[in-house]
């Protein structure tokens, strides 16, 4: 599900699902058996890449062109501290929780 979230003055979609922890994973070199710390343990730059990640692949489902960084999603942050809380809400409303998610072949 796409969510729209103003933020840097622009109307723009939001969607985490797998693509988007994908993205996620590759920019902060986090896998599925660090999610379950992810809420205690994020770092700046965590924040940063799961807020693009969001970004960015709301984008590409909406079929929308992306043109932000990571730093632009910074600067934005920095005039709209109080989106921080929003982007988050979205991201719990649409993962599933930690415990429920199983690394594949593991079977646990």
């Amino acid at each position: 599900m796409i969510k729209e979230v103003v933020f840097g003055g622009e109307s723009r979609p939001v969607k985490y699902g797998w693509s988007a922890l994908a993205l996620f994973g590759e920019l902060s070199n986090t896998g599925l058996s660090n999610l379950e710390k992810f809420e205690t343990e994020m770092s700046f730059s965590d924040v940063l890449f799961l807020i693009f990640a969001g970004l960015k692949d709301g984008a590409r489902v909406a079929k929308k062109e992306f043109t932000l960084t990571v730093e632009d999603v910074g600067d934005f942050l920095d005039l709209e501290p109080d989106k921080l809380q929003e982007f988050l809400d979205i991201f719990a409303s649409q993962m599933p929780e930690p415990k429920n998610l199983k690394a594949p072949g593991t079977g646990q």
